[in-house]
């Protein structure tokens, strides 16, 4: 194998388009071009891998994980080590 392109998370919740829901300046552009690419050199590629990831349903990254003391659900909201440690927020559940 000689030619083999990697392309990694290329979500439609990345690319800068309405309802995105983490648009990045630019990307929808990128794919337009790396499509391009593929098209001009699809002779010469020997493979394509795409990478994507994926979460759990209960994840650290998602609201439903962390419960402020008054059971409030942190939306949109950066959760710093200090505030785990004061207790502002806490996994909703002890035993994760």
């Amino acid at each position: 194998m000689r030619h083999h392109l990697l392309i990694i998370d290329p979500q439609n919740d990345f690319c800068d388009l309405p309802h995105a829901a983490l648009p990045v300046s630019g990307a929808n552009a990128d794919l337009a071009r790396l499509a391009q690419l593929i098209k001009q050199h699809a002779a010469r590629l020997d493979g394509i891998t795409v990478t994507l990831d994926s979460h759990h349903r209960y994840d650290i990254a998602h609201p439903a994980f962390w419960r402020g003391p008054h059971g409030e659900q942190p939306l949109h909201t950066p959760i710093s080590l200090e505030d785990v440690d004061s207790g502002r927020w806490l996994p909703a559940t002890r035993h994760c």
